[in-house]
């Protein structure tokens, strides 16, 4: 089988040249190599095969949305982790270098049925979120990083948000009632991770058939900066503004446009529709990941 990687090189801090070097050395390996130009590019590359390869997503989150979008549904997709943020790779738990990494998944991985989340007319593979959170990804999308690691750009922008709080009255559907609620933030995770680290999923497992549920009541300021540590490392569970469920699908309405995260990708509407594709996707990863 074919080995296609779609490297993003504005993607990270050039850590996408350690696998450049290590597919030099590969002699036997039937590869291509291409790279990305533009937002979208990786979508329109991954569209462009059929369904008897695997591509491999190098960069980071936002290029693994990309590809996702793209492949052909009997595709493989792997993940190469070279941007600053990788959220979704955590959900694998593993600490190993990149070569190591690499070689697990190309060489010696195995290939798993994981779902993914459909957001209206986009698939998703870590998350779509909405409220605070989300403007805090919009403007930690607009902060030049520099060297900066995108954890440390999340955290600031959280921290910058979050002293200009305030409620987002939205309507959501689920289970066939239509509800009211006021919100400091709103999130469907498939992954366990998000915004550099957040670990806003403590539950999810990505091939159960279901989409977890993170939803946070409007919150005052004081009390804001108190969840906001708890949020970080996945301790928010049992904090009595906060409401966690496992989904298969649910919708989102709101009288004016609200910011909407899908992935790390930002945007406005007024309705969202989310719901579980179970087992959608063929996903190569390292074994016993």
């Amino acid at each position: 089988m074919k080995h296609i990687f779609i490297i993003n090189p504005t993607s990270g801090t050039g850590k996408y040249k350690i696998l450049e070097d290590w597919l030099l050395t590969q002699n036997n390996l039937d590869y291509e190599v291409f790279y990305t130009e533009y937002v979208g590019h990786a979508q329109e590359l991954a569209h462009s095969f059929g369904k008897d390869v695997v591509i491999y997503a190098v960069g980071g989150d936002g290029t693994a949305h990309e590809v996702l979008n793209g492949i052909h549904p009997e595709a493989t997709m792997g993940m190469i982790p070279t941007g600053t943020g990788n959220d979704f790779a955590k959900v694998f738990g593993r600490k190993t270098s990149l070569i190591q990494t690499i070689e697990d998944t190309v060489l010696h991985g195995e290939t798993r049925k994981i779902d993914v989340g459909s957001m209206n007319d986009k698939l998703f593979l870590n998350v779509t979120n909405l409220g605070i959170d989300a403007d805090i990804n919009e403007r930690a999308n607009n902060t030049r990083e520099g060297l900066m690691p995108r954890k440390f750009v999340y955290l600031i922008s959280a921290l910058k948000e979050v002293f200009k709080i305030k409620p987002y009255p939205i309507r959501v559907k689920k289970d066939g009632r239509m509800i009211d609620a006021s919100i400091a933030l709103l999130c469907v995770m498939n992954g366990m991770y998000y915004g550099g680290g957040f670990k806003a999923a403590p539950l999810s497992v990505i091939d159960d058939g279901y989409l977890d549920l993170c939803m946070v009541d409007a919150i005052s300021l004081s009390r804001a900066l108190v969840l906001l540590p708890k949020y970080m490392r996945g301790k928010h569970m049992e904090e009595k503004e906060v409401r966690y469920e496992k989904i298969k699908r649910i919708e989102i309405e709101s009288d004016v446009p609200l910011v909407v995260g899908c992935d790390g990708e930002v945007f406005r509407t007024t309705s969202i529709k989310i719901e579980v594709k179970k087992h959608y996707l063929n996903l190569r990863a390292p074994k016993n990941a």
